[in-house]
Order: structure tokens, then C-alpha cells, then sequence
């Protein structure tokens, strides 16, 4: 909920050797910064002054004498926090003593209620879920959580909730979710409806039809954008969701309408066709329809006769377009095969992460020029994506030639290494 902003610069050494690699804050608030003065540059290759340094110590205002502190130091003081930092701590708090404090006074005791009652339930990552992990069946918990999300009146509560959502068991999470997207106060928030997606995108992979059902009750324009972009996304396999979620927003503010519109529109970037939604049509009389004219005709022609295909290749092409949005695009070039398909594909084989879909393009050509090509631009390709690079390599005699010519140079970016027992038996098979 911060923002940093960058003052001018007020420590500035005239040691053309100072190298500061480490900062650290102290309990009075002062800053230590370790200075390497690296004399040799690249880790001291001559030798000298492998034990030397310097250390600084950077106070604001006056310099006080150092005093005893508490350690931590927010365990220091008789506040009611403090002394239930100090319980829990001690392992002295009860389950029944935390739930009590949801009801307390002061918003900040009970956000600490909250987060230390569910301490040590599973935290998602980055990617996901957590694989091979116990959530606790605490449902007493769970029902205060969402009797605060329905009654609470504090916005950091709420915040504290939408975080709390990625540590409950995914089956439990939407009636969580449910109460807080009904807070209409949020739409314009910046962090509670991203917070509330975050924690919702492991019940879309589970329950897609549960995200159609908390959008009935979502009034977070951004929130609803990531409903209906995900539902869209899935619309091969789950169709149903995303009919439901146009139902529904045929009643919603204009806002909200705009929120899906906008989402399906994000969804699509890159499809040449998708199925028509069976309330499409109804949505089309919404006034966010209206209001957004070049989305909803960017959406008819999906549904209609297909995207042309030069726009699909622009989108492909377009360096500022993020790179999901490009791989889906030239994935559906190649599915439909263009005359200009091959300059497309060598065009982007050196272009990390989308090179591999782009070598994949190329690979319908049986031409040696194409394996050279390929061949040469591996050390171009991730680390992940080699091995399926090796394996377009040896899928054809011409491209398997190429690399028996690479692998026998001496600069060549694919070493004997690379080569596994599997891929010189398709050789062998060649």
C-alpha cells in the first residue's frame, strides 16, 4: 500500500573503488552500509586488501547515545499488540482467546487477530497452490472470517481478509470472496479487488463456475475485468461459466458491463475464432456496449467470421503486446498456415520465449536452410526450451543433417552434451 519515491542523492563517495553491497537498518533507525572497496575490481584478482572495508553508519537529525533495547523491538511496551506479541510468542494464546479479539474494539487488533490465527495455514506461491499441503478444517474460524467481510466496517480489515484468501482451502475461499466483492465502497481501490483475484484465481482453475457466481454479487469493476477475462480464456472447456457471467451482467451497473467487455476483449487478444457465448446477443444490448464500440466489434468478428488474419499478425509482430498475447497469436497463424508464415517464423527465432512456438512454425518446412537456421539459433532459446528445440531437430533428415554440422564445429552453440542416447537413435532411425 506504499509508494517510494526517489530523492536526490545525499551520500556520494570519492573513492572511484567504493562498492556499497549491503544495507541494513538499525533498531534507532539509523542505516549501516557495508562498503567493499574493491581496489582490484572483479573480486580483488590482484589480492590486496581481502579483509579491509568500511562501514558506515548513516543517522537523521541529531545522533543519540545508544541505549538498551527490546529485541525485537516491537515487543517492547505494555500495548495491548505488545503483549499479545509476547503471548503468542510464547506459544501462551488459544484459538478461543484470538476469535474473541475479532471482535475487539481497535481495527488493529483484530487484523492481528486474523493473522495469526490463520499463522500457519498454507500460503499460495507465486504460481499457485502449494502442492502436497494439509490445509486445517477450522470452519468456526472460517465462519467469523466471513461474518467480518459481511459486518466489519474497516477497510483494513478488509484488506487483511482479501490477503487471508490465499491461505484458505480453495473449496471455501468463494464464500470468503462472496461478501468482500459486495463492498461497492472498493470499486475505485487499488489494491483490495487485485488482492481478491489473487486469491480467487486457484477456484477458477477447480470451480470456474464459482467465479460465474461471485460476479452476481462482484461490484469491483477491476475485479470483474479478471472474472470474465479468465471465464473467456476458458471458453473451450467451460462455456457455461462464461454464458452465465453475461446473463447475470445484463442487469449489472455499466461500469461492471464494461469490467467483463474489457476482460473478453483481453482474453481474446491473439484468437482468430471462439465460440459466441448464447448471451451474447442480450449483451449486446447493454449500455457498455454502447460505450465501448471498438471492443464490441472486435468481439463480433471473433465470434462471426474470425479475426482476419492480419490483424493476428500484428499482434504477433508487436513488440509492446506481452508475450502470452504474441504466443497465442502466432500459434494461430501457424494453425492457419498463411503465405507468409515461414518470414514470420524467422523473424521472431530470436525473440526468447517466443522462438520455440516460432521454431515450431518452421518445422512444416522440409528445408535444410530452415535446420541451419534453427541449428545456429539455439544458444538463442531458454534452458527449458532446448530439448524441444532438439527434438524439431532431429523430426527430419534435412534438420538432423544441420545439427551433425553444428555439433561438429568448433564455435557452434550446441554442445556434444546436448545430445542425448534418445536423439541419436532418431538419428539412427533418419
Amino acid at each position: 500500500g506504499y509508494v517510494a519515491h526517489h530523492e536526490p542523492d545525499f551520500f556520494i563517495s570519492p573513492d572511484p573503488f567504493f562498492r556499497g553491497v549491503e544495507m541494513v537498518s538499525g533498531p534507532d533507525g539509523s542505516v549501516f552500509l557495508v562498503d567493499w572497496s574493491d581496489t582490484g575490481e572483479c573480486h580483488e584478482h590482484t589480492g590486496v586488501h581481502r579483509t579491509s572495508g568500511r562501514i558506515y553508519k548513516i543517522s537523521y537529525g541529531e545522533v543519540r547515545a545508544p541505549k538498551a533495547l527490546a529485541k525485537p523491538m516491537c515487543l517492547a511496551g505494555d500495548g495491548q499488540l505488545q503483549q499479545l506479541w509476547r503471548r503468542y510468542q510464547a506459544g501462551e494464546t488459544t484459538h478461543d482467546e484470538l476469535r474473541a479479539l475479532l471482535h475487539n474494539a481497535d481495527e488493529h487488533v483484530r487484523v492481528w487477530a486474523i493473522r495469526l490465527l490463520t499463522d500457519f495455514w498454507p500460503l499460495d506461491t507465486v504460481v499457485g497452490l502449494r502442492k502436497d499441503v494439509e490445509y486445517p478444517d477450522d470452519p468456526t474460524t472460517r465462519a467469523e472470517l466471513v461474518r467480518m467481510a459481511r459486518d466489519d466496517a474497516s477497510g483494513l480489515v478488509h484488506l487483511t481478509l482479501a490477503s487471508t484468501l490465499q491461505r484458505m482451502p480453495v473449496e471455501h475461499r468463494a464464500e470468503l470472496a462472496r461478501e468482500l466483492v459486495k463492498h461497492e465502497s472498493y470499486a475505485n481501490d487499488r489494491d483490495l479487488p487485485s488482492m481478491v483475484w489473487y486469491g480467487l484465481m486457484p477456484v477458477g482453475d477447480a470451480h470456474p463456475e464459482q467465479l460465474a457466481e461471485i460476479a452476481q454479487q462482484c461490484r469491483l469493476p477491476t475485479t470483474m475485468r479478471w472474472i470474465a477475462r479468465y471465464l473467456a480464456s476458458r471458453i473451450d472447456d467451460h462455456p457455461a461459466a462464461l454464458n452465465a457471467l453475461l446473463t447475470s451482467a445484463t442487469q449489472m451497473p455499466q461500469s461492471l458491463q464494461e469490467g467483463v467487455l474489457i476482460g473478453m476483449g483481453q482474453a481474446f487478444r491473439g484468437w482468430r475464432k471462439a465460440p459466441q457465448p448464447l448471451a451474447w446477443d442480450a449483451f449486446l444490448e447493454s449500455k457498455a456496449a454502447d460505450a465501448l464500440p471498438a471492443v464490441v466489434r472486435e468481439l463480433r468478428s471473433l465470434f462471426g467470421d474470425g479475426r482476419v488474419l492480419e490483424e493476428v499478425r500484428k499482434i504477433a509482430l508487436d513488440a509492446k503486446v506481452d508475450m502470452k498475447t504474441r504466443q497465442r497469436a502466432l500459434a494461430t497463424l501457424i494453425q492457419a498456415r498463411p503465405d507468409d508464415l515461414r518470414s514470420v517464423c524467422e523473424s521472431l527465432l530470436g525473440v526468447k520465449i517466443l522462438n520455440l512456438t516460432a521454431a515450431q512454425g518452421l518445422s512444416l518446412y522440409d528445408d535444410p536452410a530452415i535446420g541451419r537456421q534453427i541449428a545456429r539459433s539455439f544458444g538463442k532459446f531458454q534452458p527449458t526450451d532446448r530439448p524441444a528445440v532438439l527434438e524439431t531437430l532431429v523430426s527430419r533428415p534435412a534438420f538432423a543433417t544441420a545439427l551433425l554440422d553444428i555439433i561438429g564445429s568448433e564455435r557452434g552453440p550446441i554442445a556434444r552434451k546436448d545430445v542425448t542416447a534418445y536423439h541419436a537413435r532418431q538419428i539412427l532411425g533418419l
